[in-house]
């Protein structure tokens, strides 16, 4: 009869569970792509680019003759879902190395993962604390509930949280570059102010298109993660890629004014000291970060909190401050209409990241450059032959995405985003997408003499299909994780460390074997119309591996799950 498993009652059999990998055949797309996408021309012959037609996802016709098979291969997720609680103590994942960190209300430490090593930052607070900042507007439930809803390359990523007997810790992303005071002293020329300045107006645009308000922007809150070094006009400057942190205090949009104090007084808009404010509230606090970019300066002092209160209520910096004037008259202005103390007519993010500074020293020129500077070919080309594997795929390598993509990987993911996006709002369009790539592959054609790729996309069907398959919610953009997604090479996701680390998430009791009963709770709220998917995942396993559903699994049987995948959809 076997060994019954004491997690769920099902039965081991005393031989491998998992019938030899069969021939399936999945949903194909390729019958339906033009001929020079199947066939593409190889001549080295640049080709004349015609900007065609580009669709909606309810208009495109490629999307008309693929929409059954759309419907029944790919996967919508929840992305908050792939984020949940767990309730063990975080030491039994992660090794503890330094405190970098410290508040009024908790502490941030400098962790790895035991098993694959990847750094991390965790936020510890306890509960006893909680109770001292728990307010209107205030809580560490408001931080994790908000961070969950967030994809933007400008916003740090949490990957997981634990809730213990006394405390909270909050798993993020690390950036082992400090925050932007502790390079404050270097000084920063125009186009250095240009990058830092637009990934901020670019996080907080895609912050209030998502009704969130942050309220809390400073120097002290924008990480830095990476640092390039790039030659302009013969001069090698460092450019920051930075992250915007600490949504503890950040709240969703209101249908009336918000009343409640709140930010950091050196920062804080006057209509936040007068309590009756809006998301315009954010753009004043990056003009404050901006004239410290530009001066060094504060640009609202007083010897007490009571004369800042009122410098800020007047709302008169120094305009005449030696460093300012040196800028240019288009700095000047954008730093002007995020200054202004009428928030009806200060810049909204999307005026300011149009404004006339951002035309003549374009951030997207250091993307460009970093581009030419690196070789980021493998991304461009799993972008553009990416497809769906079947649904247990897709949703174990969207947990896998979320959770361990490493530092480099993601890192070069993003410059290409940032290449890509050129709006920088986080959400990538088919026309940047279309006219990133066509230009990336004009680019590569120039320097080896093969436009072949580049035919492809000008000519074929690739850019609505890849569009098609990347956009899961049909909401005609694609944002950073599902763009993630589509860059990655699966073999990658396929080593065995990955694919160890998700066993073990499965098997919580440490036991080397689990059941389809845990796959289910693994995989339990995380798309849409979850129990039809969950049960569709589950035929699937049974159908294709000769699994039942009172057999377990153990870790070698596990990775003939992914092997099969791996076999068919290999690239």
């Amino acid at each position: 009869m076997g060994i019954k498993c004491s997690s769920c009652n099902a039965f081991k059999r005393s031989e491998s569970v998992l019938s030899p990998i069969k021939s399936r055949n999945l949903p194909s797309y390729s019958k339906y792509k033009s001929e020079t996408l199947m066939s593409p021309n190889k001549t080295s012959k640049k080709p004349t680019l015609v900007m065609p037609k580009l669709y909606t996802s309810k208009t495109c016709p490629l999307s008309q003759k693929i929409s059954k098979l759309l419907n029944e291969a790919k996967l919508v997720f929840i992305p908050e879902c792939l984020i949940k609680a767990n309730n063990e103590s975080p030491e039994i994942k992660y090794i503890f190395i330094r405190k970098i960190g410290e508040g009024s209300f908790g502490q941030v430490y400098y962790a790895k993962d035991k098993i694959n090593k990847k750094e991390v930052s965790i936020k510890k607070i306890k509960k006893d604390e909680t109770k001292q900042i728990s307010c209107d507007n205030l809580s560490l439930d408001n931080e994790i509930d908000i961070l969950k809803r967030l994809c933007h390359p400008a916003i740090i990523k949490i990957y997981e949280f634990y809730i213990t007997k006394d405390s909270y810790y909050l798993i993020n992303e690390y950036c082992k570059y400090g925050d932007l005071v502790s390079h404050i002293k270097k000084g920063f020329d125009e186009m250095q102010i240009s990058f830092i300045i637009y990934q901020i107006l670019s996080g907080i645009f895609y912050l209030h298109f998502n009704n969130i308000i942050h309220r809390d922007l400073k120097l002290e809150n924008i990480l830095v993660s990476k640092i390039s070094m790039i030659n302009i006009k013969g001069k090698i400057n460092e450019y920051l890629h930075i992250k915007i942190i600490d949504f503890g205090t950040a709240k969703l949009k209101a249908k009336t004014n918000e009343k409640t104090i709140i930010g950091t007084l050196i920062y804080m808009a006057p209509e936040v000291i007068k309590q009756n404010y809006n998301n315009k509230c954010d753009l004043w606090s990056i003009g404050v970060i901006l004239y410290i970019l530009i001066t060094g300066d504060i640009p609202f002092e007083g010897k007490t909190e009571e004369e800042i209160t009122t410098a800020i209520l007047k709302g008169k910096y120094n305009k005449n401050n030696e460093r300012l004037k040196k800028f240019p008259k288009s700095l000047q202005s954008l730093l002007r209409h995020l200054l202004d103390i009428n928030p009806e007519t200060r810049y909204s993010a999307i005026q300011a990241l149009n404004c006339e500074f951002f035309k003549k020293y374009d951030p997207n020129i250091i993307y460009k450059k970093i581009i030419q500077n690196q070789n980021l070919d493998k991304y461009f080309n799993n972008l553009i032959n990416y497809q769906l594997t079947t649904k247990m795929e897709q949703m174990f390598l969207a947990i896998i995405c979320h959770h361990r993509i490493f530092d480099e990987e993601q890192n070069n993911i993003l410059i290409l985003f940032g290449y890509l996006n050129k709006k920088k709002d986080g959400l990538l369009t088919k026309k940047e997408l279309y006219e990133g790539l066509t230009d990336y592959y004009k680019m590569k054609g120039e320097e080896t003499g093969d436009y072949s790729k580049y035919n492809l996309l000008v000519y074929g069907d690739t850019i609505e299909e890849i569009f098609i398959l990347l956009d899961t919610d049909n909401s005609d953009y694609i944002e950073y994780e599902e763009f993630i997604r589509g860059c990655l090479e699966k073999n990658i996701l396929m080593k065995d460390d990955y694919v160890k680390e998700l066993f073990k998430k499965i098997d919580k009791e440490n036991k080397g074997e689990i059941c389809l009963e845990q796959i289910r709770e693994l995989i339990k709220g995380i798309t849409n119309d979850s129990n039809k998917i969950i049960d569709e995942i589950i035929e699937d396993i049974h159908t294709t591996f000769g699994i039942k559903d009172e057999d377990i699994i153990n870790y070698e049987q596990f990775k003939e799950l992914f092997q099969y995948s791996r076999n068919k959809y290999n690239r």
